[in-house]
């Protein structure tokens, strides 16, 4: 490519007739440079964010299978992001197999197509490397409904959040999913809507720490009536820890000690 130097115009591999000076002294010395088009590396790429706060998403685990059929797994680095150089461009199978399956998953741009597995797995998109995929993900319950240590294995519900509602049966396991909407943090249970036995049960779904107040929130959330949730071990939570121990084999001491609290956080779900 010919440089311009001294008003004159000179080939490339040639010094100026005028100064001598090079090219590529000149160059480094008024900090010039020539133009390169630099051709993009055909790359799967993805961000995964929180549907409600748009932070970013760390430690999500993903899939990832290219078009020649290769496949990949990681989670999302801490800017949310996973990232697989592809041989040429086209498309790409994304599979997020860490989130519950009732969660609530949209694509920015929208997927080429969508596949949900009949094993009740994570749906898998179809997406193309020509842009950047924007994952946002909403909250998905998945609550097991037992009665006398029995899954209740078909039982209607409905879920109220608010001025809104989902309504669905529980699985053949007694396992209730549903997609959150982004956002919620509280609801009302309610087990065979309309029945005579009816069952109204409060549910947080914010997260939950390790201590009494997260203790009592669980244990209201498994149906054992812990009583008021101010992070105080009274009565009605030491009976509520007690029944619980009880129903799991453990020590019935009515406290929050190690291996209560695991078996709590196992059986909760988190």
């Amino acid at each position: 490519m010919p440089w311009e130097h001294c008003e004159r115009t000179i080939p490339d591999t040639e010094v100026c007739p005028a100064c001598g000076v090079t090219k590529e002294a000149w160059t480094v010395e008024f900090a010039a440079t020539r133009n390169f088009r630099v051709a993009r590396a055909p790359a799967a790429k993805v961000l995964v964010v929180d549907a409600a706060t748009d932070d970013p998403l760390p430690g999500v685990a993903w899939r990832i299978t290219l078009a020649d059929g290769a496949a990949h797994e990681g989670e999302t680095d801490d800017l949310g992001y996973a990232k697989v150089r592809a041989p040429a461009e086209g498309s790409f199978r994304l599979a997020l197999p860490g989130l519950a399956p009732a969660a609530l998953v949209e694509l920015d741009p929208p997927p080429e197509a969508r596949e949900d597995p009949p094993d009740g797995g994570p749906p898998v998109f179809t997406c193309s490397t020509a842009r950047r995929v924007r994952v946002r993900v909403a909250g998905g319950l998945e609550l097991a409904l037992e009665e006398d240590g029995r899954p209740l294995a078909g039982v209607a519900w409905r879920l109220e959040l608010g001025d809104d509602a989902l309504e669905g049966a529980a699985g053949d396991d007694g396992v209730l999913r549903a997609a959150l909407p982004a956002g919620a943090r509280e609801g009302w249970l309610v087990l065979r809507p309309g029945a005579a036995d009816a069952r109204r049960l409060h549910l947080r779904f914010d997260d939950l720490a390790d201590d009494v107040l997260g203790a009592q929130r669980r244990l209201n959330n498994l149906g054992l009536g812990a009583g008021k949730e101010d992070g105080d071990a009274g009565p009605l939570t030491r009976a509520a820890l007690e029944a619980f121990q009880r129903r799991e084999g453990l020590a019935c001491t009515g406290e929050l000690d190690e291996a209560t609290r695991a078996r709590l956080v196992a059986r909760h779900g988190s």
